[in-house]
């Protein structure tokens, strides 16, 4: 790992508040943390966060009219799983905010007995969950009952899913193509997959693209280990697309000024075009066919 990488990393780290950074810590070191994970995830709570995951799903739905998704309408009564939930529980509350069905949770950080606890359970129904008319304490229960989390997808079988959905998350998936195979079986006919695609680093806002279009794939890889697999959304189009999805690729923001073209590596110029490369973000809705 370059050094600007790990000064980077390192600056993203120590300004987040000291409770997150002190889970972190614990994470890298292999240390687990029921005490520490559950202040992390009422103060994350506590602080609103919720709230922000909503808007960002709404922004999301909003900005990709294609896709037809309205949250207001189309998630009451659905069985929903969110690829990357985090530890934080992702957008549970939200979906038993919309009368979904049932919410499943997918993350390798995610524990369930934390978000489950009376702690985390009180922080929602005396925040996020207690709004203009909203009953708190109804949707405490419906987050207890309904609710799910896993660390992996093979943790436990699936009721048959309407919705699958991640923000951010599908680069961060190794073996992308096994997985999205796998759970796509789970998905009733008509089913959706519905992703916000993140390509970019994570760390500079400026410079998304900064270090990943200065050496090939492999190389990138070595350099920087797994923390992303490097696929462009239209690759993971195609991955769909392959599996008999019909699919729409909605980008969202073009940054064609953050590509370093002196720098820019031979493989990417010779795999794809310019206007490719500068997307940082797109909605990916993909359709299973009956």
């Amino acid at each position: 790992m370059s050094v600007q990488v790990l000064k980077a990393r390192l600056g993203a780290l120590v300004s987040n508040p000291p409770i997150f950074t002190i889970a972190r810590i614990l994470a890298r070191l292999g240390i687990e943390s029921n005490f520490v994970t559950r202040r992390e995830i009422v103060r994350f709570i506590n602080s609103g966060d919720p709230a922000r995951l909503e808007s960002i799903f709404r922004r999301i739905c909003r900005d990709a009219p294609q896709c037809g998704i309205d949250p207001d309408r189309d998630l009451a009564d659905k069985n929903v799983l969110e690829i990357g939930c985090g530890r934080n529980g992702g957008l549970a509350p939200f979906m038993m905010r919309q009368n979904a069905k049932q919410y499943t949770g997918v993350d390798p950080l995610v524990h369930r007995d934390v978000l489950h606890s009376d702690a985390v359970l009180r922080a929602l129904e005396q925040g996020y969950f207690k709004t203009g008319e909203t009953d708190g304490m109804a949707l405490r229960e419906c987050f207890a009952v309904h609710c799910q989390f896993l660390k992996s997808p093979n943790d436990r079988e699936l009721d048959p899913l309407d919705i699958i959905t991640s923000i951010s998350c599908l680069e961060h998936i190794d073996d992308l193509e096994s997985v999205i195979a796998s759970i796509s079986e789970k998905l009733t006919p008509g089913g959706c997959h519905f992703h916000l695609v993140n390509f970019s680093n994570h760390l500079d806002r400026d410079q998304p693209f900064r270090w990943m279009y200065e050496l090939s794939p492999d190389a990138f890889k070595r350099s920087h280990g797994g923390i992303i697999n490097l696929k462009r959304p239209s690759d993971v189009k195609g991955i769909f697309e392959k599996l008999g999805f019909e699919t729409a690729l909605i980008p969202l923001d073009m940054r064609p000024e953050a590509i370093p073209t002196d720098t820019l590596h031979p493989w990417w110029r010779a795999h794809y075009d310019i206007e490719e490369l500068a997307v940082r973000t797109a909605v990916l809705h993909a359709v299973k066919t009956p």
